[in-house]
């Protein structure tokens, strides 16, 4: 009978990627594809339209439509008359903005509704990644996908602004429990491998959801019935999410033997494999009590978490400041959106296989540096230009830059997960959610804040700070085939010296115990290498 310390044993005995796994996969995809609707719908739903003068009006004498992307400097001069003197080119119902008149001394009530979905992850991430670590994967995933969708379809009902902008909270702080945690548990899932595939085709379906919410929108003029049909049509998905059993890897960290036995045995015979002749070791962790602080617990972790947390805050202001100034590439707003969502489908493609062969660091750290590069010159052609080719090279570099972020964004994912140790996985998740979530909160300012101050503004700062991650991101290892620590204990030692600086665990004799699990380790990546 083999003794088994390390999940990673486990699983090229009962199959990395196999009949379970797909099915486990397949029922997280489709159920992502609804989820991943209210990430971007504000796009839509909170479009900001142009305006033109009533007909007959005294005071208001323009007489082409205001339109806000080519015109910004007239834009505002609504102001200066009254209400009753202008209106908005679109219907009352077109969007939360037309309908709740967002307008003048309320326009910064925009940026608030883009915002707070973000500001609601920020705060989600913490709570949902705390619940995930205490109760399991699957008791937060299953209720915050039900209750989400739920508050979806309801938010389409909202009788005023503050009613919508707290359903967006809500949604947003609900989320990390829904998509993230997909990704966590199916990295938790599946073999070292076919981890980067198993986890970047949930971003397969990611980036099918924003297409299908792109066409959904050409076609619904009113942001209430495209609220309605991105959510109705999917509560029938919600029975597949009950047949998901508990993460194998967070049973295991969390002492329940003989339940990650069972399902260990479970996910064999699905596979077709033998039952699996093994002990499961009851693991030892070094500390007791999961918390945050354990990301800042040594010099070389805090710096670690630091760096990644910075990576990610750019990734998000820049990911999602890219997708929600895509009517800005050429002024056609569905189209451009559709697009502009569509290259990340060969982007996923490219980066499974990247990260597979030259390995998650370069595979995130280049595309960062190029999608920086390429943003920063979108702004040499000047977004009034008539000329149909200079045209067609600025939307082909923000659409290069949408490609070089999401490839980023897509293996962030992955190695991130395999920069920490099990014991606090979801709590490092939550971590770079947070700084993510800080930055796509701040990207509609930016975006349209900032551009109102300056229109190439926005575009060069995300250009710089790109650029700036990516030279950052050359001090993290590199973790492609490299065995995922199951404890904190295990992931200092892996990680002394990375920075030059002498670790805190090597001033501290080894406990027999630790050095027993030690020499095991040792001995399995030795015939892994073998």
């Amino acid at each position: 009978m083999e003794i088994i310390t390390h999940i990673d044993q486990v699983l090229p005995l009962i199959g990395e990627i196999g009949l379970f796994q797909i099915l486990y996969i397949c029922i997280l995809c489709l159920i992502t594809i609804p989820a991943t609707f209210q990430t971007l719908i504000i796009y839509f739903v909170a479009d900001n339209p142009g305006w033109h003068c009533v007909a007959n009006s005294t005071t208001c004498t323009l007489k082409e439509p205001v339109i806000t992307s080519t015109m910004t400097d007239l834009y505002k001069t609504r102001c200066s008359f009254l209400r009753s003197e202008w209106e908005y080119v679109e219907e009352d119902l077109y969007s939360v903005v037309t309908e709740f008149d967002l307008s003048c001394k309320r326009e910064h009530l925009i940026y608030v509704s883009k915002s707070m979905f973000f500001a609601g992850m920020a705060v989600g991430a913490v709570a949902m990644g705390f619940l995930g670590d205490k109760y399991g994967r699957s008791k937060v995933m299953k209720p915050a996908t039900i209750i989400s969708l739920l508050i979806a379809f309801l938010s389409a009902f909202s009788p005023n602004f503050w009613v919508f902008a707290i359903g967006r909270f809500l949604l947003g702080l609900l989320a990390p429990g829904t998509v993230v945690m997909f990704f966590v548990v199916t990295s938790e899932m599946t073999g070292p491998r076919y981890r980067p595939l198993a986890g970047i085709i949930l971003w397969f379906f990611f980036t099918i959801g924003l297409v299908i919410l792109g066409l959904v929108a050409m076609s619904v003029p009113t942001w209430k019935m495209l609220m309605v049909y991105s959510t109705a049509p999917y509560f029938v998905l919600l029975i597949f999410i009950f047949f998901l059993p508990e993460s194998l890897r967070w049973l295991y960290v969390n002492n329940q033997v003989q339940e990650a036995t069972k399902l260990i045995n479970k996910i064999a015979r699905i596979n077709g494999k033998p039952k699996p002749k093994i002990y499961l070791t009851p693991p030892k962790p070094l500390h007791d009590k999961v918390s945050p602080l354990l990301l800042f617990s040594s010099a070389e972790m805090c710096l670690k978490s630091l760096n990644i947390g910075f990576a990610w805050l750019v990734n998000g202001l820049v990911y999602y400041g890219v997708s929600l100034s895509a009517k800005d590439f050429t002024g056609n707003f569905h189209r451009d959106f559709i697009l502009s969502s569509l290259v990340e489908f060969p982007a996923a493609v490219i980066a499974v296989l990247a990260s597979m062969y030259l390995g998650r660091k370069r595979t995130t750290q280049i595309p960062m540096i190029l999608g920086g590069l390429c943003c920063a010159l979108v702004v040499a052609i000047d977004e009034k230009t008539e000329d149909k080719h200079l045209i067609n090279v600025r939307l082909t570099l923000g659409l290069f830059g949408k490609f070089f972020i999401t490839l980023a964004y897509d293996v962030i994912y992955t190695w991130t997960v395999e920069l920490y140790p099990t014991q606090i996985r979801t709590e490092a998740m939550g971590f770079v959610q947070i700084t993510s979530r800080l930055g796509a909160m701040l990207s509609p300012w930016v975006v349209d804040g900032l551009g109102t101050v300056k229109v190439w503004a926005p575009f060069v700062l995300m250009g710089v700070l790109s650029v700036l991650v990516g030279v950052f991101l050359h001090f993290l290892p590199e973790t492609k085939d490299k065995k995922t620590a199951e404890f904190l204990e295990n992931d200092v030692k892996q990680e002394q010296g990375k920075f030059g600086l002498p670790s805190s665990s090597s001033k501290r004799k080894k406990r027999p115990d630790a050095q027993k699990l030690s020499l095991v380790r040792e001995e399995d990546e030795e015939d892994i290498e073998a």
